[in-house]
C-alpha cells in the first residue's frame, strides 16, 4: 500500500515527543543533575535539546526571539527555574515547571536548643 499524503503518514505512525530543557545559564547541581537524569534516562521515543538563558535582560530577549523562531520544533518545554517558565510562557508549547529552589522548613534545619 502507498502512502500519498504526508499527513497521512504522521496521523498513522507514533511520532517522537520533542523536548526543550530551559535551564539558567549558572543553575545549580540538583537542576543541572536532573536535566541530566531525564535527557539520558527517557528513551528512543523522545528527543531532548538544552537551551541555557543568560542571567540579564538582553540575554532574555535575545533567548525569547530565538526560542520562537524554532517553538515548532517542539512539543514540550521544562522549564527549571522562573526566569525559564517566563521564556518557556513565549514558546505557545507544553510547560513543565521545576522550581529552581524549593522551600526548606526550618523546623527541620535549625539546630534543636537540647543539641
Amino acid at each position: 500500500m502507498r502512502i500519498a499524503s504526508e499527513d497521512l503518514l504522521l496521523n498513522v505512525l507514533p511520532r517522537m515527543i520533542r523536548i526543550l530543557q530551559l535551564l539558567d545559564f549558572h543553575a545549580d547541581f540538583e537542576n543541572e543533575s536532573i536535566a541530566d537524569v531525564l535527557r539520558d534516562g527517557l528513551g528512543g521515543d523522545y528527543q531532548v535539546d538544552r537551551h541555557r538563558l543568560r542571567d540579564n535582560p538582553a540575554g532574555m530577549i535575545s533567548a525569547i526571539a530565538r526560542l520562537r523562531k524554532i517553538r515548532k520544533n517542539y512539543d514540550v518545554a521544562h522549564a527549571f527555574s522562573s526566569r525559564a517558565l517566563m521564556a518557556a510562557a513565549a514558546l505557545d508549547v507544553r510547560i513543565i515547571y521545576s522550581p529552581a529552589r524549593f522551600p526548606t522548613c526550618l523546623l527541620y534545619t535549625s539546630p534543636s536548643p537540647r543539641d
